[in-house]
């Protein structure tokens, strides 16, 4: 169902096509080590059109909700994307050059024949991910109060010193 996904950028462009679907979060297997359930969807547009300026360009919007593992008391934390994304396309890399500091709304990539839609999806949902994902300090289920009470690990060293 998903292996349709593949397109030629720069012909997509070009025609202004675009593409919807929605795909489920367990299909991304490089998200899944990012991920403490691999439930729910990704829903993703990607629309070609000719800027004239910038020439041939891709528009991406994701939207959908990922459960990431909290880094404060390691449950479950919501995180909702929508994401908005342009991409200018360029036939060689040499063309590539310093341009990606030109605009920082513009991301700047290789077009390519056989672009693997979920491919670039994945890798923008990576990119905009926190480093750290965590609740609010006061929504975690282990406080730093319980956790400070609870876990000593040092506690019983007085006692040695002692002896």
């Amino acid at each position: 169902m998903f292996e349709q996904a593949v397109i030629d950028s720069p012909d997509f462009a070009r025609k202004g096509l675009q593409m919807a679907l929605r795909v489920p979060v367990a299909q991304f297997t490089r998200l899944q080590e990012a991920l403490k359930e691999s439930t729910g969807e990704l829903d993703f547009v990607l629309s070609g059109f000719v800027d004239p300026q910038e020439g041939t360009m891709l528009r991406l919007s994701i939207a959908g909700q990922l459960r990431l593992v909290c880094q404060r008391c390691l449950g479950p934390v919501d995180h909702s994307l929508a994401l908005n994304r342009q991409f200018v396309l360029y036939a060689e890399e040499n063309q590539l050059g310093d341009l990606a500091e030109e605009n920082p709304e513009v991301d700047h990539i290789l077009g390519s024949r056989n672009m693997n839609v979920l491919d670039l999806v994945e890798e923008e949902v990576l990119l905009s991910l926190p480093l750290f994902p965590r609740h609010a300090e006061a929504a975690c289920r282990l406080a730093s109060t319980e956790v400070a009470a609870t876990h000593r690990p040092m506690a019983g060293l007085k006692e040695l010193w002692g002896r």
